[in-house]
């Protein structure tokens, strides 16, 4: 989730929209994003929701809830709480699709496209990132619909850790590191093929 921040930085500047320094004038005040860290197998995650929808879901270290005030909305605040009992719920393997409304803004079109792209992936099924640019119509961007997929600032809920390098699990920026990776792909039962493999070859040398 490299580069994820910076877009969120800018939306906490800029009121939750994409826009110019030159249109901050007049738009001051629209509510700033809500922001939550919550617990989770994967370490703590940082949880922000504009006026749009949920906006960040990204590895963080564990703080304090920030406290809810009036410059805060209702619809904000539910959508927070919607968006913690979600993800709970699919820790607990309980849920396999989310609900929540998303504010892809901080993303440039191409890289809302890609993380669309991502939201089709189905629970429990990787691709790997070669696929992914032939689903978006850049079969020879990989290289720049990975550095999208690192960019997504909605982690698990835009499910980035569902693509896979052709020979091997791939990167992971998001809660955990490359073991918070793993172990989203084993809480929805899908296995590496390669490490799969990998495993297979170490098996055979210690005998």
């Amino acid at each position: 989730m490299k580069g994820a921040r910076q877009g969120f930085l800018h939306l906490l500047r800029y009121g939750g929209e994409t826009m110019t320094p030159s249109k901050e004038e007049g738009k001051r005040k629209r509510r700033s994003p809500l922001l939550a860290h919550v617990a989770s197998p994967v370490g703590h995650l940082l949880i922000g929701v504009t006026e749009k929808g949920v906006a960040l879901v990204a590895g963080g270290h564990a703080r304090p809830v920030k406290k809810r005030s009036a410059e805060h909305s209702e619809a904000q605040e539910k959508e927070l709480e919607n968006a913690i009992r979600e993800l709970k719920q699919y820790f607990l393997g309980h849920r396999r699709t989310f609900t929540v409304k998303l504010d892809l803004s901080s993303g440039t079109p191409f890289q809302q496209k890609v993380w669309r792209e991502l939201r089709r992936i189905p629970y429990g099924s990787t691709v790997t990132y070669g696929e992914l640019a032939r689903r978006v119509g850049r079969p020879r961007g990989a290289r720049a619909v990975g550095q999208a997929v690192g960019s997504n600032p909605l982690g698990i809920l835009v499910p980035c850790h569902r693509v896979v390098a052709t020979n091997g699990i791939g990167g992971w920026s998001g809660g955990g590191g490359i073991n918070g990776k793993r172990a989203l792909l084993a809480l929805e039962g899908t296995e590496c093929r390669w490490e799969r493999k990998n495993e297979k070859k170490k098996g055979k040398r210690k005998r």
